[in-house]
């Protein structure tokens, strides 16, 4: 795994620039043979997903919204460095927005690193 990258990405999300998020995570993504393919892909979904909210696109964000939730299951908290329960609480937010359940359209998340390190 690549540190520089995935902090990289971060950034660009956290700046809410999904697009170009989704552009560094991908290249990570494709790399990555090992547990952490879908690690990067689940974060990649969610960007992409806040993304086609941004553009309007109801259903590209629904479906992809979906699958960032279950890219994101069963991997520890933290992860890589990452809070990862703190991004998966925000997915939820948007999820719950996007079934309906939530009248109110969530803040943009921030990713949050644990005591500023990355492991791995």
């Amino acid at each position: 795994m690549e540190s520089g990258k995935l902090r990289e990405a971060v950034a660009l999300f956290n700046e809410q620039k999904f697009f170009e998020c989704h552009e560094v995570l991908e290249v990570l993504w494709r790399v990555e043979k090992g547990k952490d393919k879908r690690f990067y892909q689940g974060i990649l979904q969610f960007a992409v997903a806040l993304e086609h909210h941004k553009r309007g696109n109801a259903g590209g964000f629904f479906k992809v919204l979906q699958d960032a939730r279950q890219s994101l299951e069963g991997y520890p908290t933290p992860y890589q460095g990452i809070k990862l329960q703190k991004l998966r609480d925000d997915l939820e937010g948007w999820w719950d927005y996007a079934i309906g359940r939530s009248k109110t359209t969530p803040g943009f998340p921030h990713i949050e690193f644990t005591q500023g390190i990355i492991l791995g």
